[in-house]
């Protein structure tokens, strides 16, 4: 286990004003030479083996929503919701070690640049506490799984079942903060 890394603030809104000029990095190339420079690899107080983030799958669909969210919480467990909506925590994963999982799952194959650009906006920042809960590509996976574990904390993988079946029921359980809120509420609708 090591400390898990972002990065500063310079360097996410750098990533962010260029976009446009990385385009070719979102679509098949990566980071890796601006993480040999400049601050990619700020350490948190949270400890995690992210390489077991290589086995989340890029498939569409509950069953695999699921499984990544499982590991994802598992594999940051340590992490608290103050430190999850740390904007930085997750650009540096969905740039460095989640690229490829947020790459395959989230930007599409011949889109326009246009369109490429809101996705990689959309997926691979979390701006605001919406972004961060519901959009960007690892920092949902980890939202999915604190929220079923304050629903069902014995058997969050069950409560993940119920609010992934369908994306109305996420919706109402994670992006209405009344429900969401109040555990016994929402373990009763689960």
């Amino acid at each position: 286990m090591t400390p898990v890394l972002y990065v500063g603030q310079q360097v996410a809104d750098e990533l962010l004003s260029n976009l446009e000029d990385n385009l070719g990095r979102y679509r098949e190339g990566d980071f890796s030479d601006l993480v040999q420079s400049g601050n990619w690899g700020l350490e948190l107080s949270v400890r995690a083996d992210i390489t077991r983030l290589e086995g989340l799958s890029a498939e569409a669909g509950a069953a695999s929503e699921i499984a990544n969210s499982m590991l994802t919480g598992k594999v940051l467990s340590e992490l608290t919701p103050t430190l999850a909506r740390e904007e930085r925590l997750w650009v540096r994963l969905s740039h460095v070690e989640c690229l490829e999982y947020s790459r395959k799952r989230w930007l599409k194959e011949g889109v326009s640049d246009e369109s490429l650009l809101k996705d990689v906006e959309k997926h691979f920042f979390a701006r605001g506490i919406t972004g961060c809960r519901d959009d960007h590509a690892i920092s949902r996976l980890w939202w999915n799984h604190h929220i079923a574990q304050k629903i069902m904390p014995k058997d969050p993988e069950r409560a993940l079942n119920s609010i992934l079946a369908r994306a109305d029921i996420r919706s109402s359980l994670i992006e209405r903060p009344g429900l969401g809120a109040r555990p016994i509420l929402a373990r009763a609708i689960v």
